[in-house]
């Protein structure tokens, strides 16, 4: 099982594999067309003839804008081969951000299916961009075959950028070498306690970190990889039983989403366990009573894959994990001492080996120095650690709310309110108050079919939190989405409180949360 751990890159492990089992299927697509090894290395000669033909050399990088398909993959191992870079990007950016991250990543090529042309149809005609050459992914796998090996990438040399789902702002580009990648798999397989007659499904686009850790864990482990073009709840167990799935990864929204529609799995579906991260504990303990499965609930970021993470075995409902073997921790408060045990930080780590950690930010040295102190990459997430040397994810850094002396967490509050039964999504950010420190605003969307009366909804907040948690603002709309269903919260930070939002001040309402006494009157909490 593990005979591919170690291996210098992901071309080596497909050489081996087209020899050793050829007829075995490696990927699965979302309409049930299984590719064995032997068949996809050749489509990825295909796809190296076509791209060697376009020019395309050591230490290029190649862009792709596309959903999941069998030509993104062919696309990734024939830019390996050609010891150049492959960057995926999100077929949703438009104008601006799509062109700030073109011009950082440079590329020699840039490979699309129709999404990906009407995203480059959005850059301004002047955008420097607009001059790269354009090809469609689906193409690379029609070309003549060439004649050459795919395992030449030097495991430390790049091999993938990705950029971060600008949830919180500006993007930057991870840049993962070869060698992160097998890395990558290793853990994921150490942590799903994977073995050979397990499969993979993954519902994820592969210009998330989250797709990558199961692709890496299944090309490592040896196991079939089913990808999907995008996660729907809908169709998500049904999806899962076709590919005869053991496994698949997520994200904390998409249990969210699992656990708000009818569906489930059915007698025939062979799904073990998911691992991921950001579910929250009650949506981990809801996941098992309803669905008999457990959520192996670990940390990573695009720059550093699973350094906390817990198998089945060691499972602790709440945790984010223990550490891994490959990483040394801290927790530290805002001037960077060490927090006493028991204490709540921000987390801190070190590498015991580079290839764990990624190589910086892609043409951003001056970033990739601030992200490090004296040789300890500074996270931005605010976490605590029990006796037993297990962690729990707090929220993010730049996301906690300071009203009224009280530090607040945007987590916290999100869990408490996704138990209204009307409300199908939400976030909670810190806007500025009149004077000093923040409010907290509270932006909500209704399930499907409900409807949301912000009064109502700010007295039953009053009845299940802190007084200086409640929300003063509340705003009913569409949130803002990235492709792996993450609020993107910097949008509602850059729309800051628009007219007709429901402020409690304004209304004579006080700050502080009121119950409702048996009258229906409401009175103040003291």
């Amino acid at each position: 099982m593990r005979s591919d751990w170690g291996s210098p890159n992901y071309g080596a492990i497909l050489e081996r594999r087209a020899v050793d089992r050829p007829s075995e299927t490696f990927l699965l697509d979302p309409d049930g067309v299984r590719t064995s090894y032997r068949d996809f290395r050749e489509l990825t000669c295909r796809a190296v003839g076509v791209l060697r033909d376009r020019g395309v050399a050591r230490g290029d990088r190649v862009v792709t804008i596309c959903q999941n398909q069998l030509g993104f993959f062919a696309a990734a191992y024939a830019t390996w081969a050609l010891g150049a870079i492959l960057v995926p990007l999100n077929h949703e950016q438009r104008r601006t951000v799509l062109s700030g991250m073109l011009q950082n990543a440079a590329p020699a090529l840039i490979l699309v299916d129709g999404l990906g042309w009407n995203a480059l149809a959005s850059l301004p005609e002047a955008d420097p961009s607009r001059a790269v050459a354009v090809a469609d992914v689906a193409g690379l796998l029609d070309g003549p075959a060439a004649n050459m090996r795919l395992d030449s990438a030097d495991p430390g040399e790049p091999a993938l950028i990705l950029y971060s789902s600008g949830t919180t702002g500006v993007s930057k580009g991870c840049t993962l070498s070869h060698e992160h990648l097998v890395y990558t798999g290793e853990e994921f397989c150490r942590a799903a306690d994977l073995v050979a007659s397990d499969a993979i499904y993954s519902p994820g686009p592969m210009f998330h970190s989250n797709s990558w850790w199961a692709f890496s864990g299944a090309v490592v482990g040896g196991v079939q990889h089913a990808f999907d073009i995008r996660f729907s709840a809908s169709q998500f167990w049904a999806h899962a039983t076709a590919a005869e799935a053991t496994l698949f990864d997520y994200v904390g929204a998409m249990i969210s989403i699992l656990l708000r529609t009818p569906q489930g799995p059915g007698p025939d579906c062979r799904i073990r366990a998911g691992l991921g991260g950001g579910a929250r504990p009650q949506e981990v303990h809801d996941f098992r009573e309803r669905f008999h499965l457990p959520l192996l609930e670990c940390y990573g970021l695009t720059e550093c894959c699973l350094p906390l993470f817990q198998s089945e075995a060691e499972l602790r409902v709440g945790s984010i994990g223990r550490l891994s073997d490959y990483f040394d921790a801290r927790l530290v408060d805002d001037k960077g001492v060490d927090i006493a045990a028991g204490g709540v930080g921000e987390l801190w780590l070190r590498p015991h080996e580079k290839r764990a950690m990624y190589m910086g930010y892609w043409a951003r040295p001056d970033l990739t120095r601030a992200a490090f102190s004296d040789g300890w990459f500074r996270t931005g997430d605010i976490c605590r650690i029990d006796a037993d040397g297990y962690f729990y994810y707090l929220d993010r850094r730049r996301h906690f709310i300071r009203r009224r002396g009280e530090n607040i967490s945007p987590f916290e509050i999100e869990g408490i309110i996704f138990d209204h039964p009307d409300i199908g999504n939400c976030a909670v950010i810190g806007v500025p108050a009149e004077v000093g420190e923040e409010d907290v605003l509270l932006a909500v969307q209704p399930a499907a079919g409900k409807s949301i009366d912000p009064v109502a909804l700010w007295a039953w907040c009053g009845e299940r939190m802190a007084p200086y948690m409640v929300p003063r603002y509340i705003r009913v709309m569409q949130l803002p989405l990235t492709p792996s269903e993450r609020v993107e919260k910097h949008k509602l930070r850059e729309e800051g409180i628009p007219p007709g939002t429901f402020d409690a001040d304004a209304l004579g309402l006080t700050q502080r949360a009121s119950r409702t006494d048996a009258d229906g009157k409401q009175r103040e909490r003291d």
